[in-house]
C-alpha cells in the first residue's frame, strides 16, 4: 500500500465490463503509477510490492500468477464508452503486458484510446486511494466501491437493477441487446453474492460504507437506491497507513542524503527513531548542514550525528568555527560509541 491515487474519468467508471478481481487490481496498480501530465502510457510496478498489498506475500505462485495475468490482459474483451457527441468508442484495456523476471516487475502498456480517460482530467472524474480496494476479495465489491465513490459527495445513488448487473459485470449483452452472459439471474442470488458481499467488504476495508433500499414494481425489484456514508474509522486507518508509508519513503530519502553527505550508511531504524523523537524537519536540518560540522566530526560519525540531533547542537555559522564556541559539552570517542549503542 502507498500514497497512490486512482483517477478515472466518470465515463470509465460507468463503462460496462467484466474483469476478475486480480485483473482489476493489476490494472489499478498500473493506473496508480500515472502522473497527470504523463505523455507515456507504459508503467511498471514491483511484483513483491503488489503481492504484499493484495495479501499474497510469501505465495510461491505469485510470479506464475503474474505471468498468467499478463497473458489474460492482452486478451481482454473490448468495452465501449458512450461519447458526448453520440458516438461510441470501443476500447482495449492494454496494448501489451509483460512479466519481467530479471526485474521482478510487471510492465503494462495501456492502449492509446484508454489514456484520455486517465490523464489531464479537469472535470467529471472520480479519485480514491488505491489502498481502499487492494484487500477487497470480490470483483463486484471493487466495482460497487467505484460506482458509489463517484457519488460520495451527494450521499446517495439510484441504479436500475438491470444496469447495475451490467456495471458490475454479472450480465453482458451484445450490440443487439442480446444477453451473452448472465450470472445470478435470480435477484436473491444477486443480492447475496453481489450487494450484501460488497456491503460487508466496504464496511470492513474501505473509507465508505452503504445502506440500500430496494425499489419495487409490484413484487419485482427494479432498482437499488444506495445511501453512501463516510466510514470514519477506516478512513482514519487508511490515512494513517498512507501517512506512515509516505514517511517511510521520506526516511529512505534521508538515508540517501546522509550517505551523500558523509559517505557512511545509516540504518533505516536509526533515522526512523530520530524522526519520531525529534521530527522530520530537525533531522533534515542537521543532514543539510552537515558540512558545517566537518571541522570536528570524529571517527564515530553516527554517534556524533545522533548526539547532535537529540541534543539539538547549535549549527555553526562558519565552516571553520571552533567546537569550543558551542555551549554543548565535548564528547569523547568512547562516549559517542556508547551513546550510539544505547540509542540503538
Amino acid at each position: 500500500m502507498s500514497k497512490e491515487l486512482i483517477v478515472k474519468d466518470n465515463k470509465l467508471i460507468e463503462a460496462k465490463y467484466s474483469l476478475s478481481t486480480l485483473q482489476q487490481k493489476v490494472l489499478l496498480q498500473a493506473i496508480a503509477k500515472i502522473e497527470p501530465t504523463d505523455t507515456k502510457h507504459i508503467y511498471k510496478f514491483s511484483i513483491m510490492d503488489f503481492a504484499e498489498s493484495v495479501d499474497l506475500k510469501g505465495s510461491k505462485t505469485i510470479y506464475k500468477q503474474m505471468a498468467t495475468i499478463c497473458d489474460q490482459l492482452t486478451d481482454l474483451k473490448k468495452f465501449y464508452i458512450e461519447k458526448e457527441d453520440g458516438g461510441i468508442a470501443y476500447i482495449n484495456w492494454v496494448a501489451s503486458a509483460e512479466y519481467i523476471p530479471k526485474e521482478a516487475v510487471v510492465e503494462v502498456e495501456f492502449s492509446q484510446k484508454l489514456m484520455p480517460y486517465l490523464l489531464e482530467l479537469k472535470e467529471q472524474f472520480t479519485t480514491y486511494y488505491l489502498a481502499n480496494i487492494m484487500s477487497l476479495k470480490s470483483t463486484y465489491s471493487i466495482r460497487i466501491f467505484e460506482l458509489l465513490k463517484q457519488y460520495e459527495k451527494l450521499g446517495k445513488r439510484k441504479i436500475e437493477l438491470e444496469n447495475l448487473r451490467q456495471l458490475v459485470g454479472t450480465t453482458e449483452i451484445d450490440q443487439n441487446g442480446e444477453i451473452i452472459k448472465e450470472d445470478y439471474p435470480l435477484y436473491g442470488h444477486f443480492k447475496s453474492r453481489v450487494i450484501l458481499t460488497a456491503q460487508k467488504e466496504l464496511k470492513q476495508k474501505t473509507d465508505i460504507l452503504f445502506n440500500f433500499k430496494e425499489i419495487k414494481q409490484g413484487r419485482k425489484v427494479i432498482a437499488i437506491e444506495f445511501e453512501i456514508l463516510e466510514n470514519t474509522k477506516n478512513k482514519k486507518k487508511i490515512q494513517n497507513t498512507i501517512d506512515y508509508e509516505q514517511m517511510s519513503i521520506t526516511i529512505i530519502q534521508l538515508q540517501q542524503e546522509f550517505k551523500g553527505k558523509t559517505n557512511i550508511d545509516i540504518k533505516y531504524e536509526t533515522l526512523d527513531k530520530l524522526v519520531k523523537e525529534k521530527g522530520y524537519e530537525t533531522v533534515k536540518k542537521y543532514i543539510d548542514n552537515w558540512d558545517k560540522f566537518k571541522h570536528q566530526t570524529m571517527k564515530n560519525v553516527l554517534g556524533f550525528f545522533i548526539v547532535a540531533v537529540t541534543q539539538e547542537f547549535e549549527i555553526p555559522t562558519k565552516q571553520n568555527a571552533s567546537y569550543n564556541n558551542f555551549s554543548q559539552r565535548e564528547y569523547s570517542e568512547e562516549e559517542l560509541k556508547k551513546f550510539y549503542k544505547n540509542y540503538m
